[in-house]
């Protein structure tokens, strides 16, 4: 998961905080402290005394297991908030009678409507071919913070809403409703946005070797990956004070948007309220930032135990660098919004393999000092 935060040990009596990159264990996905993590408590332990093949076969049933017993606990709770979430859907379109559909867990698994974090479920609406879409994330145990979920949530439905306002391919969306209303929220986290046509673009890649592309079809990559960024790079934020960070409702309740907290991940937050950082007047203040989140995270034995000297010496070195430079001192003048994990499945493509879609918004959406042409 983006976020690396303290979290409680599932130990019921433990309240040692847990944190670190090893603390969520990646098959089961439970926390457990130094002192809990036994063959007792954890079953993936238990798993260690076997034969490398015979103990990857087992950790990976334990990990389809609880796939599968997340998948399935979405699943029961939209079904049992069926009714109100059509009522939310309804009063976002009055006038259409909505449908929600909520598959069996086989269908779900069959129809990879599902990621690492979210679950997605069709919307239609009688008469009419407009469709959307309900995203809800997975239920990870402990959960994380309603601050942490509710900021992001909140960050990217404004950036998808202000990047479609301004031409943008991407989808239009809608808070939650106890975000936007005084409505009690629901027991998972979730937003409502347009469904947007195509697929995700597949590229077959391998460190040591080309893509696996003709000529043309790395051309054709090329220009439609240009056009993106060559959109983006004409679009500046109107702000009175252009900062580094990330788009969020304007304050004076009208439809502008204004910049807040950069809504970072792994150790570009804090393992502790306040969460986020920034906003940023520079980009010497936006990297000072990170590397002074990251030491703590270092001091912490958050990180890689075994080198955490000469992590953190190598950080302070470069802190150094950064506190030196004068080019990061200057005040920005105007910033871009760019898409920080551009791994090309968030790009949606026809047959022909011209982008029709950007997707994937949430976390680390930055608004950049630079524009974003092709280099």
């Amino acid at each position: 998961m983006p976020e690396l935060i303290e979290d409680p040990c599932s130990s019921p009596k433990c309240t040692t905080p847990v944190l670190g990159w090893e603390a969520r264990c990646q098959f089961c996905c439970v926390v457990w402290c130094a002192e809990h993590d036994t063959e007792e408590n954890h079953e993936c332990v238990k798993l260690a005394r076997l034969g490398w093949d015979e103990r990857r076969e087992a950790l990976l049933k334990v990990k389809e297991a609880r796939k599968e017993r997340d998948l399935q606990k979405v699943i029961d709770q939209v079904t049992a908030h069926q009714s109100d979430l059509q009522k939310e859907i309804h009063s976002l379109r009055p006038g259409y009678e909505c449908k929600l559909t909520i598959p069996d867990l086989q269908t779900l698994l069959e129809s990879k409507w599902y990621a690492g974090l979210n679950v997605h479920f069709l919307i239609t609406f009688a008469n009419d071919e407009t469709k959307c879409l309900l995203r809800v994330r997975q239920p990870y145990v402990p959960p994380p913070p309603t601050e942490i979920v509710d900021t992001v949530t909140t960050s990217e439905v404004t950036t998808l809403n202000y990047l479609r306002g301004n031409g943008i391919p991407v989808p239009g969306a809608w808070l939650p409703r106890h975000l936007s209303s005084d409505l009690q929220r629901f027991p998972f986290n979730y937003f409502i946005y347009e469904f947007m046509p195509g697929k995700p673009l597949k590229l077959d890649k391998d460190p040591f070797n080309p893509l696996d592309l003709s000529a043309d079809g790395i051309r054709k990559f090329v220009e439609e990956y240009g056009k993106m960024q060559i959109q983006l790079s004409t679009l500046p934020v109107p702000l009175p004070r252009p900062r580094i960070g990330c788009l969020f409702p304007s304050s004076e309740g009208d439809e502008k948007v204004e910049v807040d907290p950069w809504v970072g991940g792994m150790t570009f937050m804090k393992p502790h309220p306040p969460y986020f950082l920034g906003p940023f007047k520079t980009q010497k203040e936006r990297y000072l930032a990170h590397i002074d989140a990251t030491l703590e995270y270092i001091s912490k034995g958050a990180l890689y135990k075994e080198k955490i000297i000469d992590d953190y010496l190598w950080h302070l070195e470069l802190r150094e660098l950064v506190e030196a430079s004068k080019v990061l001192d200057k005040e920005i003048k105007e910033v871009f919004v760019k898409h920080a994990d551009e791994r090309e499945d968030h790009l949606m493509v026809d047959e022909e393999r011209n982008v029709v879609a950007v997707l994937d918004w949430e976390w680390q959406v930055e608004l950049s000092q630079s524009r974003l042409t092709p280099k």
